[in-house]
């Protein structure tokens, strides 16, 4: 299993807003009861550059952690390589 992404959620329902103005690209995702999950926004300067600004800071902490159901229905190959993603996290 590769982390292919800085935050994930387990058993969370997310929406998610992607705006665009001008140069400027964010993108929010909340919690279905309005908590901020995650957010980013990218801005391309007058050369074509992009920078990225992480807003994860401003979230709730990040929800991996499996509920019992999901623990027993994982075998122990597949929990193992859970636990080199997300450490800790049970």
């Amino acid at each position: 299993m590769d982390k292919w992404m800085d935050r994930a959620a387990s058993e969370t329902q997310l929406y998610q807003f992607v705006t665009i103005d001008n140069e400027k690209l964010s993108y929010r995702a909340h919690t279905a009861t309005g908590q901020l999950y995650d957010a980013f926004h990218i801005v391309k300067d007058r050369k074509g550059n992009n920078s990225f600004f992480d807003g994860a800071d401003k979230a709730i902490e990040e929800r991996t952690s499996l509920p019992p159901r999901k623990l027993q229905e994982k075998t122990a190959e597949e929990l193992k390589e859970y636990e080199k993603v997300y450490p800790n996290k049970q």
